[in-house]
């Protein structure tokens, strides 16, 4: 702190240096509310910031977040972001965000500059098993967001209750009389399985109902595209498809199209996420909407209740949000 700064508020205040360095610094439950009210206005008119380089060293702690996100720059991710900036800020702590990659060394070197900085958590998305040990041996509170540790439940997680999510797309496609359906997801992405499985299975447990999983391993739209045109252009065409994400629903209906095929007459899509474009593309996409700017907030709030309470290795916790069925003009009933 800048003890000029302090000693000049504590003479306009009629109160000790140590008292106005105690309320500035956080410690004002040590004194009462009409002097914490005194002194904090002395402070704002007279225009004096603290130096909170110097209150780290003094005390520890750097008040400073490790957030490490995927590489997208869509609406889904910057929701994320928001969430979790806006919850950090509002608790007093600066965000370092830096977006991860796909090479698993040069993730590891992201967490090293994260920890050169000496931030007190780290909020991650989707990390190697190389950079979670990293994060373990910085003795850290980690909150992982969207898609759990891959090696099981050692850190807290905040994401979305996926299997509810696929349900709900199966209950909507089953109400409208589809007992024929195929789902499209990715293999790698534990979130999707979640997703898909439980679509599957509550189709198939439907009276008649079958449902054809379609597993990608390349992310790339051709790869993708391709796939569903060889779903399509089986004898036993599905009558729906719920795709593992909203992106995938669009090149479902893109591909449809292109085939001939008419969404929702012919063929009913449901998508996973609610992106922007799910209202604007034709047709307007039913989806499962997430909320993200919710996963991004629950994330925040749970690492610093970790931080401030010094209980980095307790009980990992899990919170899973619910999703919302959003209907639109994707789907329709089977004639």
């Amino acid at each position: 702190m800048a003890r000029s700064g302090i000693m000049k508020i504590a003479g306009r205040c009629g109160v000790s240096h140590m008292t106005v360095s105690r309320i500035l610094s956080g410690k004002a439950e040590l004194h009462s509310a009409k002097t914490v009210e005194r002194v904090r206005k002395a402070a704002a008119e007279m225009g004096y910031r603290p130096n909170l380089v110097a209150q780290s060293m003094q005390t520890g702690h750097t008040r400073m977040i490790g957030v490490i996100l995927r590489a997208s720059h869509g609406s889904w991710f910057s929701d994320l972001q928001c969430g979790i900036h806006d919850h950090l800020v509002a608790r007093g702590y600066l965000p370092i965000t830096l977006e991860m990659s796909s090479d698993a060394e040069r993730n590891a070197e992201l967490l090293q500059h994260m920890l050169g900085r000496r931030v007190e958590g780290l909020v991650l998305w989707h990390f190697s098993d190389t950079v979670m040990e990293e994060s373990l041996l910085a003795d850290l509170p980690v909150v992982m967001i969207d898609t759990p540790d891959p090696r099981g439940e050692s850190f807290d997680f905040v994401g979305t209750d996926d299997v509810l999510g696929g349900r709900l797309a199966a209950d909507h496609l089953l109400e409208l009389g589809h007992r024929h359906a195929a789902t499209v997801s990715f293999e790698m992405l534990s979130t999707m399985r979640d997703r898909s499985g439980a679509f599957s299975g509550a189709m198939r447990a439907a009276d008649g109902g079958t449902c054809r999983d379609v597993t990608l391993r390349d992310h790339g739209d051709q790869a993708v595209s391709a796939s569903i045109r060889e779903l399509l252009s089986d004898a036993s065409i599905p009558t729906a498809i719920f795709a593992g994400s909203d992106r995938i629903a669009w090149l479902a209906i893109r591909e449809a199209k292109a085939m001939g095929l008419s969404v929702p007459d012919d063929l009913s899509v449901v998508g996973y996420a609610d992106l922007d474009f799910a209202e604007m593309i034709t047709p307007p996409l039913t989806t499962i909407r997430q909320a993200p700017a919710g996963i991004g907030g629950q994330a925040a709030d749970l690492l610093l209740d970790r931080v401030e309470s010094g209980e980095a290795a307790g009980e990992p916790q899990r919170i899973l949000l619910k999703p919302e069925l959003v209907v639109r003009e994707s789907t329709a009933a089977v004639d």
